[in-house]
């Protein structure tokens, strides 16, 4: 609980993945990677219910030994095409009512208890629906377009950007998928996150880094060795 609303985090983890086998539970440093969004969310210390929806036996055996509740997960809501909404609905529909809930998933390890009690105290303040966690991008973020038929670049950009010098571009942000907190019925009944009172926490980019490829996992183990070697260096 934390100002007296109740909060309760959904982490789905499946066992398929076709671009890195057993993704959820490689090991970072030493750790299964569905370890460390466990962690932070107890970190956090606003959770009443800390929960894991999954099909694997395996990943139920690590979550149990990092004290976090485990629904299992029907195969239909484990495929390649499965919606992420429908399985936290599922999840959801298994617990008792909390206000606020934090999709949280596995394949972004670096995020901190710190950045989840953010997203708190953003939600609560603000009087907001909900609070997604976005990284700044590049300036040359706002330089993509769409290619017309045969490759054709007209109004490939928009006339206001196309000659703007880099350093007076505008701003733009980039879902770093992972934090998505809101109230309990947006999730329950599926609702269309953006189309709510819904606003941005701006997170750091080293913080940001969301596992897809054998790449993105060696960069997260550089960063969590970094963090590990800070600690000490503070001890």
């Amino acid at each position: 609980m934390y100002k007296g609303k109740t909060f309760a985090c959904i982490i789905p983890a499946r066992k398929g993945s076709k671009g890195i086998p057993n993704k959820n539970i490689r090991l970072l440093c030493g750790k299964p990677m569905i370890s460390y969004v466990i962690e932070a969310a107890r970190d956090s210390g606003i959770f009443d219910k800390i929960v894991v929806t999954t099909d694997s036996e395996k990943i139920r055996t690590v979550a149990g030994l990092y004290a976090a509740d485990v629904i299992d997960r029907p195969s239909e809501l484990a495929q390649d095409d499965s919606l992420i909404e429908d399985t936290i609905s599922h999840a959801l529909a298994l617990m008792p009512v909390y206000g606020y809930i934090l999709l949280l998933e596995p394949t972004s390890p670096l995020v901190i208890g710190r950045d989840i009690l953010r997203a708190a105290k953003l939600l609560l303040s603000t009087k907001s629906d909900m609070v997604i966690s976005v990284c700044k991008a590049s300036p040359d973020a706002v330089m993509l377009g769409k290619l017309g038929k045969n490759n054709s670049m007209r109004n490939f950009l928009p006339k206001d950007i196309r000659f703007c010098p880099r350093q007076q571009r505008p701003e733009h942000y980039y879902l770093n998928s992972a934090i998505y907190m809101g109230r309990w019925n947006i999730f329950a009944d599926k609702k269309d996150y953006y189309e709510q009172n819904t606003v941005a926490l701006i997170m750091h980019p080293e913080d940001s880094v969301h596992v897809d490829t054998e790449e993105d996992l060696l960069k997260v183990q550089k960063f969590l060795e970094r963090r590990q070697w800070a600690k000490k260096a503070l001890a």
